[in-house]
């Protein structure tokens, strides 16, 4: 009865799930229809609880757009409860019954090799490595140690790889070990290099990819209670074909009815310790290849590996060119920004001198009311533009060189300035004259000739000696010179925007193209190569099989160091999945050692997002978390990214140390130049807020209207 309702439990599962078995394929490589189909469920339904969705056709939907989640899936099925020395009594089952077996101190011999299949975060893996070491130890003579950790989920390996662990985690390492074979660190304790070193950690589907051979022992402790009966089955086959005669199996308590069935004897049911009997199973193998034959394909396989490392060394020396460029280029802004900088000191200092001027003029008024006998001389000897009215706006005098610039003869003294045909663009002559005599202030304006030419008007009360306002005084100060400048430095300032915007476009151009190249043509050869190669090897002597998983490694790291430049490159999530799930993933890999937890919310985000602000908002939220794990020390951070009135808000926020904008304004690196470039080019507004011991927050708002 309670098989029938296992399996009538089972096929509910399969039905209910239907619309997810095929996502999780794609997405992760999985088929979990091999799994416990109800444990699949049971974590599906948690998970939509998590996210409050009501129905499976909506929580695979979501599952279609969100990459992000179909991982966390995955991880959650495939979880195992993992802790150092977990059940001691059987570790020392183990080191009893088995590692004296297994001739530790193998002189001449090859090393003593075990693989750990579903090994988690490591903690299994590095158990058994203390206790080998400690073995070796005991004997007092040398060996070889080579563990394999093998797990399904990418993030589980990269802890394993980076070795450290909270002291939560260390509870059942004794202090003598902890001693010996960790390390104190910031956020923990680490392995110690010499364990690390024996240790050797990879992603593997158990159940698609090929196994290890030539294994002493095989420790694979509750995994297989989350597979269905033909995956255990097909599982302990692989077991049995990995592990050598005579080698041992190391399973969960609750697992050892299964290896019995499955061609191992009983060392220890208590302990779930089993040995592989020869000859019990039996696994078809091709006849190996001729040794002719085979020297071809090694030769042709180093061929390729050597191809493909050709063809890497040139893409990554083709990309250093063109971030050299790239960088000169931004070398060369920035020495034009300086110029801009120098050219605005010099209006300046133009600007100051000119105010002398006015200061010169202002007192020469004064003077000209107890010099009138030098008045005329003076005026002919002034080589710049004034013209004086009197109190009836008659024309009063005027200067030689305002003669030339006003169109004005000799005999238009005395004649009302109404009358006269001024060259000058300036339609509100008595407003001005108003503002002057009526109200006594001064006004001043730039104002073009009809030739062309620039002058600043400054027009000021003409005052008697006992103050009253008789008359006024204009004066032309040739600026043309300084305007034209200005208007250069303006078209030099679009016509640097303009091309920090194409070195930008184009940079993300070359890292979209570099990285699809890199993703979908040499990441699938390689792929496909380290396949082939551990077929070849699984069907190989010992001598060239050693050589033919050698290559395959090789081939593996050459893969993984090519997917690792793509993204670099560009996220293929930002095309694939969208800005979300991008940032989302982005934050979630900020460096480790930075020790700051980062804290991603998306809210009211429109269902499509042009790919010139999605770049912008990614490059932005980028350049941003990297300065906060260089130079924040912060120990939270946030991003936000919400919609708000037609527009996307980007909100990257930290609690660390923080910076006085006031000093170093102007002083900001190319991270920061680039960020305000970046925005300008969708029309963005960049603002940074911090103050020192406050934290930072940088907001950039992008208005999606004008950027469709």
């Amino acid at each position: 009865m309670a098989k029938r309702a296992d399996l009538s439990l089972e096929a509910s599962a399969d039905a209910e799930l239907g619309p997810i078995w095929p996502l999780l394929r794609s997405v992760t490589g999985v088929d979990f229809r091999r799994y416990q189909r109800a444990k699949v469920a049971r974590q599906v339904a948690r998970r939509m609880a998590l996210l409050k969705i009501a129905s499976i056709s909506q929580y695979a939907r979501f599952l279609r757009k969100n990459m992000a989640e179909a991982i966390a899936l995955t991880e959650s099925v495939c979880s195992d409860a993992t802790a150092f020395f977990r059940d001691p009594e059987c570790f020392q089952a183990l080191r009893d019954q088995v590692l004296p077996k297994l001739r530790l101190a193998r002189h001449g011999g090859g090393p003593v090799r075990i693989w750990v299949p579903g090994c988690s975060t490591g903690e299994e893996v590095y158990s058994l490595a203390m206790l080998l070491l400690e073995g070796l130890e005991e004997r007092g003579s040398p060996g070889k140690i080579r563990i394999f950790g093998t797990d399904i989920s990418e993030r589980a390996i990269a802890h394993a790889r980076a070795a450290v662990f909270s002291e939560a985690a260390l509870a059942g390492v004794s202090a003598r070990r902890l001693k010996r074979f960790f390390t104190k660190t910031v956020n923990g304790y680490q392995v110690r290099r010499s364990l690390r070193e024996i240790c050797v950690f990879a992603r593997q589907d158990l159940t698609e990819d090929p196994p290890f051979s030539k294994l002493d022992l095989v420790s694979c402790r509750n995994v297989l209670t989350s597979m269905g009966v033909d995956l255990r089955k097909r599982t302990l086959s692989v077991f049995h074909y990995a592990l050598k005669p005579g080698g041992f199996l190391f399973l969960g308590k609750s697992e050892s009815a299964l290896a019995s069935q499955q061609g191992f004897a009983v060392q220890s049911r208590k302990h779930a310790l089993f040995l592989r009997v020869p000859g019990a199973r039996k696994r078809d193998r091709k006849a190996p290849p001729a040794p002719m034959a085979e020297r071809n394909r090694l030769a042709r396989l180093e061929r390729e590996l050597a191809a493909s490392r050709q063809y890497i060394q040139a893409l990554i020396r083709g990309h250093q060119d063109t971030q050299e460029q790239m960088s000169a280029s931004s070398e060369e802004l920035q020495a034009t920004n300086e110029d801009l900088v120098c050219t605005n000191e010099e209006l300046q200092s133009a600007k100051e001198e000119l105010q002398t001027s006015n200061e010169e003029l202002s007192t020469l008024n004064q003077e000209l009311q107890v010099l009138t006998s030098d008045l005329t001389n003076l005026l002919v000897g002034v080589d710049i533009p004034v013209l004086v009215l009197d109190g009836e706006l008659r024309i009063r005098r005027f200067t030689p060189m305002a003669e030339k610039v006003l169109s004005l003869i000799p005999p238009d003294i005395g004649r009302p300035f109404s009358q006269l045909a001024v060259p000058l663009e300036v339609t509100d002559w008595d407003e001005l004259i108003a503002e002057v005599t009526g109200r006594g202030r001064s006004v001043e304006r730039e104002v073009r000739h009809r030739s062309g030419h620039w002058y600043s008007l400054r027009i000021r009360p003409y005052k008697t000696e006992d103050g009253r306002t008789d008359g006024l005084i204009a004066v032309f100060v040739d600026i043309d010179l300084i305007k034209r400048s200005l208007d250069e430095v303006r078209e030099s300032r679009r016509e640097i925007h303009a091309l920090a915007a194409s070195l930008l476009t184009a940079q993300e151009d070359e890292r979209r193209r570099v990285s699809r190249e890199l993703h979908d043509e040499l990441c699938q050869q390689l792929a496909s190569l380290a396949f082939d190669i551990g077929g070849l090897a699984a069907a190989t002597p010992d001598g060239p099989g050693t050589r033919l998983r050698t290559f395959q490694g090789r081939a593996v790291r050459a893969a993984e160091e090519a997917r690792h430049i793509a993204y670099q490159l560009h996220p293929s999530t930002l095309d694939d999945l969208g800005l979300a799930v991008s940032l989302k993933a982005l934050c979630e890999e900020l460096p480790q050692p930075a020790g700051t937890v980062v804290r991603f919310t998306a809210t009211n985000l429109p269902d499509s997002v042009a790919g010139e602000i999605a770049s912008c908002i990614y490059r932005v939220s980028q350049e941003a978390l990297w300065n906060i794990a260089k130079h924040s020390h912060a120990r939270h951070a946030s991003v936000t990214l919400a919609g708000r009135e037609g527009s996307l808000v980007l909100s990257a926020e930290d609690d660390g140390i923080g910076f006085d904008p006031r000093i170093v304004k102007g002083r900001g690196g190319l991270g920061m130049v680039g960020m305000e470039e970046r925005a300008r080019i969708v029309n963005g507004k960049l603002s940074v807020e911090s103050q020192p011991g406050r934290g930072t927050r940088i907001t950039l708002v992008v208005a999606l209207t004008g950027n469709a």
